[in-house]
């Protein structure tokens, strides 16, 4: 495998975990919004 592949490789995955972390996020403030957070919670998810 050359370089530019292996970069090209790095790059996607780091940003296939961004994405996945940020509708994670998402998806738990959506979760929570409706009922009363926990202040334990929300320390833990920032």
């Amino acid at each position: 495998m050359n370089r530019s592949e292996k970069i090209k490789r790095i790059v996607v995955i780091v940003l296939f975990a961004a994405a996945s972390g940020y509708f994670i996020y998402s998806g738990f403030s959506l979760l929570f919004e409706e009922s009363e957070t926990p202040p334990a919670l929300t320390e833990a998810v920032k």
